[in-house]
């Protein structure tokens, strides 16, 4: 018996220490990127550092002052919930007499970044050991990942998500204390970051279509929705209700007049900005171009997607997958496809800018993509003999994925010689404005040929790999 224990307490350890080098490798690279100053350096972007480091230490200010309902409603006007912002203050403090302030407060999205890179590896572990492996290398060394592991809120936001997909995955059926933990999870998402709620409730729309789990997916967004209007403190002041009461309804007008919206801008954005000729644009943006900028690094898995996906399609392999990866895959990129946040508005920064249109739609909103797009890369390319049923590659979960994969080589064209992707619109509008502008013509059939790419590319895709499982 002593000698069973003591393996087990080996293996534990043994285990243990695997994790914890699994940890150390993307802290390091990702403190010697952006804490060094190295990615300062060559003028990698980021953004919003001065605005977390400020507004986190002053709302830390206010809760431990008392100030309750100042506190409740300080992030309102910015659309931020409160938890993600005071784990940024509480993990940035004891860091500030070390370091440089604006070095300090990235040491929050770089631990919860470099976190999500040990759970994709237990996520794909239960498959299969290369899975986990390839998934934890992809997330590790994938250069846009690296360069947007220091997104504030999303890295926090993505580590939640990612936790939740954990448990979804591990367990082979979700009994009422399983969803109550993960709605409890996903909560915690939400109030770190918006985003989370369009992932969730796309989530539950696959969930109850393509897994056919109605009662279950009901059931998370229920739980989940008592769990963030119980634990959002901005909710419970007279004031903070109030607030949010006009944040909604200034939300949900017509136009551009604020970064979020509750009209899709994918679907209603070149009706509200007066471009109708931007739709194909605005296509491409939502489904994958939008992440290309200045200053950006290609983003390695979503190109490693594209290319796995080639490989499979020509070597007529069988493409069924987890039902839970792919659903987790699926509802990312859907979630920015739906992201109710304006590209272009016509007020910034309170108002400061007002009358033009001014971008606010920024590349590291694809880190919401990442993680699912690495394991199920990691996936397709190391459990070829863990098929699953047929309902878990279904058409409706693959179309958005391999559409946002069809994107990525254009990206990464993109961004190695010409990261000007809001030019292309600058052309359309003009010509919108003043048909003589012929180059805008040009840029419009160019999007509209880059459109008809992606639809093209999916369709076939579809077609083979369904040829491909019938053949499997």
């Amino acid at each position: 018996m002593f000698s069973n224990l003591k393996n087990l307490s080996e293996l534990i350890a043994s285990r243990n220490m695997h994790l914890a080098l699994l940890l150390l490798i993307p802290l390091s690279l990702r403190s010697a990127l952006w804490l060094s100053g190295t990615a300062q350096n060559v003028n990698l972007a980021f953004y919003d550092a001065d605005f977390f480091l400020d507004s986190s230490s002053y709302f830390l200010k206010l809760l431990f002052s008392g100030e309750f309902v100042a506190a409740s409603t300080f992030y309102i006007k910015y659309q931020v919930p409160p938890y993600g912002m005071l784990i940024i203050a509480v993990i940035t403090r004891p860091f500030l007499g070390i370091m440089e302030p604006l070095k300090a407060v990235l040491v929050s999205p770089i631990i919860f970044s470099s976190l999500t890179c040990v759970l994709l590896f237990l996520i794909g572990s239960r498959i299969s050991a290369k899975v986990g492996l390839a998934a934890w290398a992809l997330a590790t060394f994938d250069p846009y990942q690296l360069q947007f592991s220091i997104t504030f809120l999303d890295s926090i936001m993505n580590f939640f998500l990612a936790l939740a997909f954990y448990h979804l995955i591990r367990l082979s059926k979700l009994t009422p204390r399983h969803i109550i933990v993960i709605s409890f999870v996903f909560a915690f998402a939400i109030l770190t970051k918006y985003t989370a709620a369009v992932f969730l409730l796309v989530f539950v729309v696959l969930y109850a279509l393509v897994l056919r789990e109605p009662r279950k997916a009901v059931a998370l967004l229920t739980l989940t929705a008592l769990f963030v209007l119980s634990l959002n403190f901005q909710l419970w002041t007279p004031e903070g209700r109030q607030a949010y009461m006009e944040l909604v309804l200034k939300a949900s007008q017509p136009g551009t007049p604020t970064f979020n919206t509750l009209r899709p801008p994918i679907i209603l954005g070149p009706l509200d900005i007066g471009v109708p000729l931007a739709y194909p644009w605005y296509f491409a943006t939502y489904l994958g171009m939008g992440y290309i900028g200045f200053n950006t690094l290609p983003y390695l898995s979503h190109l490693a997607l594209f290319a796995t996906l080639i490989y499979i399609a020509i070597s007529r392999r069988n493409i069924a997958v987890d039902k839970h990866i792919m659903l987790w895959a699926a509802t990312a990129v859907l979630s920015i496809v739906f992201l109710p946040r304006n590209y272009w508005s016509v007020s910034w920064s309170e108002g400061f800018i007002q009358g033009t249109l001014v971008k606010q739609f920024y590349p590291y909103y694809f880190i919401i993509t990442a993680p699912p797009i690495a394991l199920l890369v990691a996936y397709l390319l190391f459990a070829q003999k863990h098929y699953e049923d047929e309902s878990k590659t279904s058409p409706l979960m693959m179309a958005p994925v391999i559409a946002f994969a069809s994107f990525a080589p254009l990206t990464t064209v993109f961004l190695l010689t010409f990261p000007y992707w809001n030019f292309i619109f600058t052309l359309i509008y003009n010509y919108n404005t003043n048909p003589a502008y012929t180059l805008g013509l040009y840029a419009f059939i160019a999007t509209c040929i880059i459109a008809a790419y992606a639809i093209l590319y999916t369709a076939i895709m579809l077609r083979r790999l369904k040829q491909a499982g019938a053949n499997g």
